[in-house]
């Protein structure tokens, strides 16, 4: 019997993996369901809308420059970017945020927030007059739905769907043209 369980994790896991690959939505067991595909229980399901990039707050999370200068940002400035999580009774903000990342591959959170230990640096190029670098996370927006799930894969909408826009787990740096 355990060994028609790793097997069926293993193909599971392989399947979950080739849909994020191609980018499509993978559904996560609920916090009240049952660890299986069409074994019946709750599954949340995360569909991403989008992808973008949030500045940082705090000081010195933008530099600008004119062209030929080396900006750079400091390593020992604290930054935070936030997102929101718009949970209710049927799926919980824990939930909703696991399911996202299994969406994604990546790890999310509500807040990413703390002293950055990485560096960023950049030569503003002969082709812009001003250029700016800055600190920020990528965020990813989009929505997740709770469904009961049946013995026969048929699945049926519980509640009403949450929304997020929540950072990804890691400073991410942006350069743009200002003039």
């Amino acid at each position: 019997m355990r060994e028609a369980t790793v097997k069926k994790s293993i193909i599971t896991s392989a399947m979950a993996l080739a849909l994020v690959a191609s980018g499509g939505s993978v559904a996560m067991a609920g916090e009240q369901g049952v660890q299986g595909l069409c074994e019946g229980g709750y599954v949340n399901v995360a569909s991403n809308t989008g992808v973008g990039f949030q500045q940082a707050t705090g000081l010195n999370s933008s530099i600008t420059g004119n062209r030929g200068v080396t900006l750079a940002i400091s390593t020992s400035t604290t930054f935070t970017v936030t997102g929101t999580v718009s949970a209710n009774t049927d799926i919980s903000v824990g939930a909703a945020l696991a399911a996202v990342k299994v969406n994604t591959g990546v790890s999310v959170a509500a807040s990413k927030a703390g002293t950055t230990s990485a560096s960023g640096a950049w030569v503003v190029p002969d082709t812009m007059n001003v250029g700016r670098l800055q600190i920020g996370a990528m965020k990813y927006r989009g929505s997740v739905t709770r469904y009961r799930e049946s013995a026969s894969c048929a699945r049926t909408k519980v509640g009403t769907s949450v929304s997020y826009n929540v950072p990804k787990n890691e400073w991410h740096f942006m350069t743009s043209k200002v003039s």
